[in-house]
């Protein structure tokens, strides 16, 4: 073994010479692009957080002051068009988004909770959601009213408590993030869920929470919550369910 490597050692300073001399043979050439590329996709994949996985834990989901959201189905293929669509919409609020800073006028963070099972359903187009912007400083009823006033497709929530739950976190790097982390974080937290439901106590699950932290660099998921706030956030969603297989 330590001949193998002194032989790889010698290889390799051989192979580094000859490029800063420029000797290198055409199949030496070709052999360092792809190396070169294969090691930047690796990077750039590790990046992304493909190789990442996601530890779910029991933890808690903060309270927030208000939600202002939207309700709408779409395949979960095209949620991601659908939600860039009602961020627009949101966007040019004058009451809720300031356009000069760039930013939510309020403290928070947008939020997404997910109604369906997708593999469940019959027409995939019955996948139910709300879309919106969970803030977590106090608003004057003026305020709130003047957030809805510019947009009637617009709802509000009240405050809703801090509660214990089980979650984890997918770090954030871009938009890919969102279907990679998915992809990643559900499987996790459903099979987290299912071995630990009944020694937590914890209701038939019947939704999921996203909340986007892209500032903190991550996109944080939760299931598993009690049966009184679960209740209160079925609530928010007054679609009607589609048909189950």
């Amino acid at each position: 073994q330590p001949m193998a490597l002194l032989q790889a050692k010698d290889f390799l300073m051989g192979l580094y010479e000859r490029v800063l001399s420029g000797q290198t043979s055409i199949r030496e050439k070709l052999g360092i692009g792809a190396a070169s590329l294969i090691f930047s996709s690796l990077s750039y994949l590790w990046y992304l957080g493909v190789f990442y996985t996601p530890r779910p834990v029991v933890g808690k989901l903060e309270s927030i002051k208000h939600f202002f959201y939207y309700q709408h189905k779409c395949p979960v293929p095209e949620l991601g068009g659908r939600v860039m669509g009602l961020v627009m919409k949101m966007v040019f609020n004058p009451a809720l988004f300031d356009l000069e800073k760039k930013d939510f006028k309020f403290m928070g963070c947008c939020q997404s909770i997910y109604y369906d099972d997708p593999n469940q359903l019959v027409d995939q187009r019955d996948f139910r959601a709300v879309f919106g912007y969970a803030v977590t400083e106090s608003l004057s009823a003026d305020q709130v009213e003047e957030v809805l006033r510019h947009d009637s497709s617009l709802k509000h929530e009240g405050e809703i408590a801090e509660s214990k739950c089980i979650t984890t976190y997918f770090p954030w790097r871009n938009k890919l993030s969102y279907s990679i982390g998915a992809k990643k974080a559900y499987p996790a937290l459903d099979a987290f869920f299912r071995e630990n439901q009944s020694s937590l106590g914890l209701p038939e699950r019947k939704l999921s929470l996203e909340r986007s932290m892209e500032k903190e660099g991550r996109i944080e998921y939760y299931c598993g919550f009690d049966e009184k706030t679960q209740e209160r956030f079925l609530s928010l969603m007054t679609l009607p369910r589609g048909e189950y297989k």
